[in-house]
């Protein structure tokens, strides 16, 4: 899969970013290959314990569903370049606000 696109579905130059997948019957494994210049780094970085606010750096994120009954109800997963890892364990049911927003309530 290629994402390549901002927060509006329009295409932005330099943000191109390649996902690849594999699963087993219990594991899901993800690939992100993306190619910035520059990135945005947490100046501390915590391999061994999930890092809080992790969105406010560069992150490789997936949101993951298994109800299509309830689709705004997902699991949010982060990870960084340099191996933090974030888990959103739990997302409350909201209205489609529209395009372009950016703001979930959520709960951990």
């Amino acid at each position: 899969m290629i994402a390549d696109s901002g927060p509006k579905g329009t295409p932005e130059a330099g943000y191109r970013t390649e996902i690849r997948s594999r699963w087993t019957d219990k594991d899901l494994y993800l690939l992100y290959t993306c190619p910035y210049q520059v990135l945005n780094l947490h100046p501390n970085p915590s391999t061994t314990t999930e890092t809080n606010q992790l969105w406010n750096w560069d992150v490789a994120e997936a949101f993951i569903g298994a109800d299509f009954n309830h689709i705004r109800q997902y699991k949010e997963f982060q990870v960084s370049p340099q191996g933090e890892w974030w888990i959103l364990k739990s997302i409350a049911i909201i209205p489609n606000l529209g395009a372009g927003h950016r703001g979930i309530p959520a709960t951990r």
